[in-house]
C-alpha cells in the first residue's frame, strides 16, 4: 500500500472539517425564521420616555396653575399571543409655576389582544396618586383606561382615553363636566417615526422618535398638552 502525501493528508483534513458544515448549511437553507418554535412566553411590550408640555385654559380654577412641564414614563404589557393579561405603569415628574408635577400609577387588572406586526388594543383599570404642589390636590386615583396601538407601514400610532374615579380629595371630584362616570378624564394620541421589523419566529421590534398631543379635563378645567418622546415596542 502507498502511503498517502502530506499534500494529500492536508486535503483529506480539510474536507472532514467542512463536510459537516456544509451539511448543516444545506440544512439550515430550507428553514425560515418565521417557522421557529416560540421562546418563553409571548408577549407585547410598549414604553414610551416622554417630555412633555401642558397649558391649563381656565388657571383661576386652580389657584393660577398655567404652564407645566415633566418627564415622563408610559409602559403597557400584553401576555399572550391573541388574547391576555394587560398591565402597566406610569410615571411623571416636572414642575409648574406653582410648584412640583408629579404622579404615579399601576394598571394592575386588564384584557389585551393582539394580531399582525406590532398591533393591540387593552382595557386596564389601576391605583395611582397625582398632583401638583400649591394647585392640584394630592388624591388617590383609580383609573380605568382603553389604549390601542397600531403599526401603519413606516409609523405606528398610539391612543389612549379613560377616565380616573379619585379619593381623598373632594376639590377634585366631578372635575370633568361632562363625564357621566368618574371625575377626570383624559386621552393622548402620538405617531411614531420607525417601523415594526421582523426579526426571527414572531419577534419583532421597532422604535423612533414620536410627537403626540394630550387633553385632560380635571376640576372644572382643561387642559392641552404636547409630547415628544422616543418609543419602543418589542414582541413575540
Amino acid at each position: 500500500m502507498h502511503a498517502l502525501s502530506p499534500n494529500a493528508l492536508a486535503i483529506l483534513a480539510v474536507a472532514g472539517v467542512l463536510t459537516p458544515s456544509a451539511a448543516l448549511a444545506q440544512r439550515a437553507a430550507y428553514g425560515h425564521p418565521a417557522d421557529l418554535p416560540p421562546e418563553g412566553a409571548s408577549h407585547h411590550l410598549d414604553v414610551s420616555l416622554q417630555g412633555r408640555y401642558a397649558r391649563v385654559l381656565d388657571p383661576a380654577r386652580v389657584n393660577g396653575f398655567t404652564n407645566s412641564g415633566s418627564f415622563a414614563l408610559r409602559s403597557r404589557l400584553v401576555l399572550g399571543r391573541s388574547i391576555g393579561y394587560a398591565a402597566g405603569l406610569d410615571g411623571e415628574i416636572g414642575g409648574s409655576e406653582n410648584g412640583a408635577v408629579y404622579g404615579l400609577t399601576a394598571h394592575v387588572l386588564g384584557v389585551g389582544a393582539r394580531w399582525g406586526l406590532g398591533n393591540v388594543v387593552a382595557l386596564h383599570g389601576g391605583v395611582g396618586l397625582d398632583g401638583v404642589v400649591g394647585s392640584v390636590p394630592l388624591a388617590a386615583r383609580f383609573p380605568v383606561q382603553v389604549m390601542l396601538g397600531w403599526s401603519l407601514g413606516p409609523i405606528r400610532l398610539s391612543a389612549h382615553a379613560g377616565a380616573a374615579f379619585i379619593a381623598g380629595a373632594d376639590a377634585r371630584r366631578d372635575g370633568s363636566s361632562w363625564l357621566p362616570l368618574g371625575d377626570e378624564f383624559e386621552a393622548g394620541l402620538s405617531v411614531r417615526l420607525g417601523r415594526q421589523r421582523r426579526y426571527w419566529g414572531t419577534t419583532h421590534a421597532g422604535g423612533g422618535p414620536a410627537l403626540g398631543v394630550l387633553y385632560r379635563e380635571f376640576m372644572g378645567t382643561r387642559s392641552l398638552g404636547v409630547s415628544l418622546s422616543l418609543d419602543l415596542t418589542g414582541a413575540r
